[in-house]
């Protein structure tokens, strides 16, 4: 007789003691006490290890790891476990004990509970991650057939004629995205992602004759605003033949909209019973996408359709579930390919013929090989910037090498540094003001919003005296102080406002900024970009969605986005959430300067600092190569 889960669910049973135990400690959400309860009335037993360990996998899950692994566990909640008279298993135990329960599953059982040797899953997280896995290394094995190679030789000698100034990594990714189903490209700001995507479009439309209905999407409007744009920008500068030009995509629009989101589902309009009518996808800030939205998306792609992720693997991951990106490139080096793969790339481009062609170098197959290819050079930046300089040291973890750069004085670089600094407030002040105040000279609303976003300001927190929340007050008080905002006016003019949810119904989406402006009549109205026309369009305030200041904004909120100038205002106390990865995000939000405002204690703690999300995505994809 098999097991009944839902004869379990509904049986009486009380409040387990295991449960009681683990809310005095306060180091557990409702949600992760309730799951633990839940579990504890599906296992019709009082098990303290099950409820334990179904705590700390709910309490890791909204931390955005997709699995708890028992044998990597955080030294400092053992002590706080151990603080409150809770002790740590060993792993013999852990795997003894959970391998004993009901409600705990091996891989391909359907029970509440995967237990994947020494990681522990929720089945959907468990079933999310090996279907993408699957899938992903499926559409890496495909090659693309009925290829004309000197053609493709010649398009490529084209498009990428000087291999020696950095141009050697877009033209391997750009022969990988047109012979294979995937491809994935990391790069930096500035490494010419969206101009290599071009001049692959371009080949693989050169190669075509019939119509292909290529999809450019990202994960918030924003992102896919820019995405849409660079492209457009790009095809103009490569000069295309007049018969790929006309066909070249440059219209983006969010991953939701494209999947087809269907208001309080979980699940999309488009997915494996009814894929995309596409033929290629392009998806732009992988980093930001989780992994249940990226299996959804992979599933929803027709048998045939191609696949080209774009990203940054050390930016910050997605603010749910998973690191996708991270997962898929992996820490391994990235610049290695299989033999087979050099071979027919040297043949391709005439690199038997010309010893001043570089070859990647080859080495054994494993993984999402041949798929992955790093773009390393900044186009952004000069040489000597000191933004670049310091995005690399703390890409790297060199606290000290941030420091170095930090006091060189260098002209795009200004640190106010809250330890010597007399007035750290005042400075802040000044610097504000110099960001915001002169865009208010001009009242036309494109010029203004345009003015407005060349500067921002950047934290980690949204609370504490730091965060966006004191943040975005400090900048209302300047504005007013300035007599260029009204006081206490419900919406004042020249407020930037942030949607933070999307609401199809008025095309609108989580990121967008709109600006208020009144009409004629002094009626306050949101004004924001509408891409599809190149001008603004204004909603009135009670048809916007759930919003908030977007004067100052986090971390997180502002992957997907530049700016000329940012601040980033670090928080007084140190926190988990000042890591390697959000530094690093932050400082590449800025083109042209960077204002940090920290204590290098704190700055050097957060470089060492970097995000361990528990998955076992990379690993599944090098195990299936």
């Amino acid at each position: 007789m098999g097991y009944d889960i839902m004869k379990q669910a509904r049986a009486p049973f009380s409040f387990p003691d295991s449960v009681l135990l683990l809310q005095e400690t306060g180091m557990f959400s409702p949600i992760d006490l309730h799951l633990a309860s839940f579990v504890a009335r599906l296992e019709n037993k009082d098990d303290a290890l099950l409820t334990l360990g179904t705590a700390l996998l709910s309490r890791h899950t909204s931390q955005g790891n997709i699995c708890l692994d028992l044998s990597r566990m955080d030294a400092a909640l053992v002590r706080e476990l151990r603080t409150h008279g809770i002790a740590w298993p060993d792993q013999a135990t852990w795997l003894k004990r959970l391998g004993r329960a009901l409600v705990v599953g091996r891989p391909g059982e359907d029970r509440p509970l995967i237990l994947d040797g020494f990681r522990l899953y929720m089945k959907r997280y468990f079933d999310y991650e090996t279907e993408l896995a699957s899938s992903l290394t499926r559409l890496a094995r495909e090659r693309i057939t009925g290829i004309d190679m000197n053609r493709l030789g010649q398009g490529l000698n084209r498009y990428f004629p000087d291999t020696r100034q950095g141009g050697f990594w877009q033209k391997v990714a750009a022969f990988a995205a047109v012979t294979r189903r995937l491809c994935v490209i990391s790069g930096g700001p500035g490494t010419g992602k969206t101009t290599t995507v071009a001049k692959i479009l371009a080949l693989i439309l050169e190669q075509s004759p019939h119509p292909l209905r290529i999809a450019l999407a990202a994960p918030t409007g924003k992102a896919a605003a820019r995405l849409g744009d660079s492209l457009q920008g790009a095809g103009k500068r490569l000069h295309l033949p007049e018969g790929v030009g006309a066909r070249m995509p440059t219209a983006a629009v969010t991953l939701h909209r494209l999947l087809g989101w269907v208001s309080g589902s979980p699940e999309f309009r488009h997915n494996r019973d009814n894929p995309l009518n596409v033929d290629l996808l392009v998806l732009d800030e992988v980093s930001m996408v989780d992994l249940p939205l990226m299996a959804k998306t992979v599933r929803a792609l027709p048998d045939h359709a191609r696949l080209i992720l774009l990203g940054d693997r050390d930016q910050l991951a997605s603010v749910e579930a998973g690191a996708v990106l991270g997962d898929i490139c992996g820490q391994d080096r990235l610049e290695v390919f299989s033999l087979s793969f050099v071979r027919d790339y040297a043949q391709t481009v005439g690199a038997e013929d010309n010893p001043d062609e570089p070859l990647p170098e080859s080495g054994p197959e494993r993984g999402l090989l041949d798929t992955v290819v790093p773009l390393t050079k900044s186009y952004r930046f000069r040489e000597d910037s000191g933004i670049k300089a310091l995005s690399l040291a703390i890409r790297h973890g060199d606290g000290a090498r941030a420091l170095e750069i930090l006091h060189a004085g260098l002209p795009d670089i200004s640190w106010i540094n809250t330890q010597t600094v007399r007035d750290p407030a005042s400075v802040v002040t000044s610097v504000i003001q110099e960001g915001y105040v002169p865009a208010y000279v001009s009242r036309e609303v494109k010029t203004r919003y345009d003015l407005l976003q060349r500067f921002r300001i950047l934290s980690p927190v949204h609370d504490g005296a730091r965060g966006t929340v004191m943040l975005n007050k400090l900048v209302g008080d300047i504005l007013q102080a300035q007599g260029v905002m009204q006081r206490h006016a419900l919406w004042p003019e020249g407020l930037l406002v942030m949607v933070s949810v999307n609401d199809y119904g008025v095309r609108l989406y989580n990121g967008d900024i709109g600006l208020v402006a009144l009409d004629a009549k002094g009626r306050p109205h949101i004004h924001f970009p509408d891409q599809e026309q190149d001008s603004m369009r204004s909603i009135a305030p009670v048809r916007l969605p759930a919003h908030e200041p977007a004067f100052a904004m986090t971390v997180h909120k502002s992957q997907g986005s530049e700016f000329d100038h940012v601040l980033l205002v670090l928080p007084d106390a140190d926190s988990p959430v000042l890591t390697r990865e959000l530094l690093y995000t932050a400082i590449t939000r800025a083109r042209e300067k960077v204002t940090l405002v920290g204590d290098p204690e704190m700055i050097v703690r957060a470089v060492g600092r970097r995000i361990q999300r528990g998955s076992g995505l990379g690993r599944r994809l090098l195990a299936r190569g």
